[in-house]
């Protein structure tokens, strides 16, 4: 393995880990906080948040496997995470959609439902790019930056800020792949414009549709 590509490894691994560190300080610390507001969880939620850990954690041996170069061992290993993200999908529309048929909040269940669209897309592309590694380990990487607003609105929560600010705690995130980008490569990777991109509009989007009337009636008149 090239020194290269070792440092490239390096920060991939460290920020797979920062990844995770963020995830538990927003469900967990909250957790503690707030226990006496937490609704009781279902099986879909403990499911749900079983996956989504073993997701992280499953980029961070991934990331890991590569900068000590086993690739066979990396292959294999990801091969399992189809299934993992078939559970984290799953699991997380049905959670939405049994809260959103206990609350009628129309702007959480549009703005879960996207994040697992953008999460489905994003993981998609690195399948696809399976091949070509600069391209695929930054798709998995914006496919795990995509379900941080949940994390994020949390965390925004504990300090005591509105949990809209979680899309500028995003924007942090995606800034720090182009910082890297841009210091390695003089230039931003094409997948991570992309990433970024894809991340920005869809939360954009799913903002515009829950002030949409239409939208609201939709929902309404098919699942709620």
């Amino acid at each position: 393995m090239t020194s290269r590509r070792i440092k490239s490894s390096t920060f991939f691994l460290y920020y797979s880990i920062a990844l995770l560190f963020v995830a538990l300080i927003g469900f967990g610390v909250n957790a503690l906080l707030n226990y006496e507001k937490l609704v009781p969880a279902s099986v879909l939620v403990i499911a749900h948040g079983i996956s989504m850990f073993t997701w992280y954690v499953l980029v961070i041996l991934q990331s890991r496997l590569i900068k000590k170069g086993n690739y066979k061992t990396h292959i294999s290993l990801g091969k399992t995470s189809v299934l993992l993200a078939i559970a984290i999908v799953i699991s997380g529309f049905w959670m939405s959609l049994d809260f959103y048929k206990m609350t009628k909040v129309h702007r959480l269940f549009t703005i879960n439902l996207f994040l697992l669209i953008n999460f489905i897309v994003l993981y998609m592309l690195a399948l696809y790019y399976r091949k070509i590694p600069d391209k695929h380990k930054r798709f998995i990487l914006f496919a795990g930056i995509s379900m941080m607003i949940p994390a994020l609105a949390r965390i925004a929560r504990i300090f005591g800020y509105s949990p809209s600010i979680s899309f500028y705690l995003l924007l942090i995130l995606l800034a720090v792949p182009i910082i890297y980008d841009y210091c390695r490569l003089y230039k931003i990777h094409t997948a991570t414009i992309l990433g970024v991109s894809l991340n920005i509009v869809n939360y954009y989007f799913a903002t515009f549709l829950i002030s949409s009337e239409k939208w609201v009636k939709l929902l309404d008149s098919t699942i709620g």
